[in-house]
C-alpha cells in the first residue's frame, strides 16, 4: 500500500514538472488604467516645454514659424536655392546647442555634416525642419524633446527631455534622381 502511494505520488510529481507553460501567456491588466494618467502628465510636460521655448523665443526676440509638431524655425538669412525633399542630401554647417546655452556640438571642426532627409540617423525634428528649408538658407530651429531624444537624452551630453536648439546654415542639397532603368 505505501510502495503504491509512494507511486502515485511520484508519478504526479512527475506530470506536473513536465507540464508545460502556455506559450504566450497572457497577464491582463485592467484597460487603460494607464492610458489615462500617462496621456495626463504628458499633456503637462508639452504644455510646460511650450510655455518655456514661447519665453526663449520672446527674449531672443527670435520670429519663429510654429508647426503642428512644436517645431519652431525661423530663417533668418533666405538662401534662394533650391528646396529640400526627402531623400536629398543636404550638406550643413550647424551648431547645437541646448535652451540654457549648453553647448553641445557643432560642425566646424569637421566641415559641414550630411544628412540624408528622412533616412539618416539624425533627430526627426532635424528631418523635419530641413523639408521647410532651401539651399543657402540660414535659420533657427528649436526641436522640443519629443522631436530630438525624449525622456533618455542621447546618453552622452543631452539630457532626458531636453529642447535643441539649433543655427543651420544649408551649404549644398543633393537631389536624388530616381533611377527610371527598369
Amino acid at each position: 500500500m505505501r510502495y503504491s502511494l509512494f507511486i502515485l505520488s511520484l508519478t504526479a510529481l512527475l506530470s506536473a514538472c513536465n507540464s508545460k507553460p502556455p506559450l504566450n501567456p497572457v497577464i491582463s491588466a485592467p484597460k487603460d488604467s494607464l492610458r489615462e494618467p500617462l496621456m495626463g502628465a504628458n499633456k503637462i510636460i508639452s504644455a510646460k516645454e511650450r510655455a518655456a521655448i514661447d519665453e526663449y523665443c520672446r527674449r531672443k526676440q527670435w520670429d519663429m514659424t510654429e508647426t503642428g509638431t512644436g517645431l519652431r524655425y525661423g530663417i533668418y538669412k533666405p538662401g534662394g536655392g533650391i528646396g529640400i525633399e526627402t531623400d536629398d542630401y543636404v550638406d550643413l554647417d550647424y551648431s547645437l546647442e541646448l535652451m540654457d546655452g549648453t553647448f553641445i556640438s557643432d560642425s566646424k571642426k569637421n566641415g559641414p555634416e550630411t544628412v540624408r532627409v528622412g533616412q539618416d540617423n539624425v533627430e526627426s525634428g532635424l528631418h523635419e525642419a530641413l523639408l521647410y528649408l532651401h539651399k543657402g538658407d540660414r535659420a533657427k530651429v528649436i526641436i522640443p524633446a519629443h522631436l530630438a531624444y525624449g525622456l533618455t537624452g542621447d546618453q552622452d551630453k543631452i539630457p532626458p527631455f531636453s529642447t535643441l536648439v539649433y543655427d543651420l546654415h544649408i551649404v549644398e542639397v543633393s537631389v536624388v534622381e530616381e533611377n527610371t532603368d527598369k
